[in-house]
């Protein structure tokens, strides 16, 4: 999964610079969707829920918090903060026809 989202992310930004602004902002949603997902369930399954504690194998909470979830808590806020911006680029597309940006500057 790890090695489709790298493949992804790079046709995302071959296509944002080759002036494809549209389908780079549908794949970087799509993509940014999936690491959440992704990202979401590794945590879950590493959960008591799910009787996972014995993959992370943390004796203080010091170490698991600065060990895995933080360094896996990145994973999860900013492809949240990536949906986020590029789901409203795509609502306005939708509902205007272009995003707000571009409007302000013809005006």
């Amino acid at each position: 999964m790890n090695l489709v989202e790298i493949c992804l992310n790079i046709i995302t930004i071959l296509m944002h610079t080759r002036s494809k602004a549209g389908l780079a902002v549908l794949l970087a949603f799509m993509v940014s969707t999936m690491t959440l997902a992704k990202t979401v369930l590794y945590f879950l399954i590493c959960s008591p829920l799910c009787g996972g504690p014995h993959f992370v194998n943390y004796i203080d909470l010091k170490k698991l918090i600065f060990a895995f979830i933080i360094p896996n808590g990145i994973w999860i806020v900013v492809p949240f903060l990536c949906v986020m911006a590029t789901g409203k680029i795509i609502l306005d597309c939708m509902e205007n026809g272009e995003p707000k940006a571009k409007k302000l500057k013809s005006h």
